[in-house]
């Protein structure tokens, strides 16, 4: 995702109350922090626009967790179809 000497930036949005206990239940579901989770959503959101630039940036654990919830996603398409 990042090179190893590249620094961090912190990203500051607001959300209401009741979208923070929503992001927070679906990271903890998870198994991720909010922060893992929230980026993991925005990747998998630009990735399957087919931005290039985010698909390059992607690697290691986020393309593992990115992968897992692509084949979820089919999963439940499948079900429901």
């Amino acid at each position: 995702m990042r090179e190893a000497r590249e620094p961090l930036v912190v990203v500051i949005f607001k959300v209401t109350a009741q979208e923070q206990k929503l992001i927070e239940r679906h990271a903890k579901k998870a198994g991720m922090t909010v922060s893992d989770y929230v980026r993991t959503t925005l990747y998998l959101h630009m990735v399957m626009a087919g931005d290039l630039e985010a698909i390059r940036l992607v690697g290691g654990e986020l393309r593992n967790r990115l992968a897992e919830k692509l084949r979820s996603m089919r999963l439940t398409r499948a079900v429901e179809d």
